[in-house]
């Protein structure tokens, strides 16, 4: 699911004109130039029905987006957004029916090594649908 999220990300041209590749999990970014964008996947639930297995899973995935100012945040969470927002398809074995966009906040991170600064985020969550392969 996360290599998804990092694809759909880094090939889109608005989203890669603001951070490049900088796109990855948490702990990777803590030590990149910014802005980056960070991911990771909340909670996994799996669809059943009276046969078992259905095939879907539904994902939630929290996805930040940073910068050195408010408004570059919130221009990199614009791109971020129209990337995300109902994206479907299909990235490598992995297939999306849908990509829902739950909900959003604005965050803010004090740093103190080396001197004072802040980094300014907004940070969304975004239920994703996706196939996952039934138990043989």
């Amino acid at each position: 699911m996360e290599r998804v999220i990092r694809y759909v990300l880094v090939e889109n041209a608005t989203v890669k004109a603001l951070i490049g590749t900088r796109c990855g999990p948490w702990a990777a970014m803590q030590d990149k130039s910014l802005p980056f964008v960070t991911y990771y996947r909340v909670a996994t639930d799996h669809v059943h029905s009276t046969d078992g297995c259905s095939g879907q899973a539904m994902a939630l995935v929290q996805v930040n987006c940073w910068a050195s100012t408010y408004a570059g945040a919130k221009t990199l969470s614009d791109g971020v957004r129209k990337a995300l927002q109902d994206y479907a398809g299909t990235v490598g074995t992995k297939t999306i029916t849908a990509m829902k966009l739950e909900g959003e906040s604005d965050v803010m991170e004090l740093e103190i090594e080396g001197g004072e600064s802040f980094r300014f985020g907004v940070q969304f969550e975004f239920a994703v649908w996706h196939d996952v392969t039934k138990p043989s």
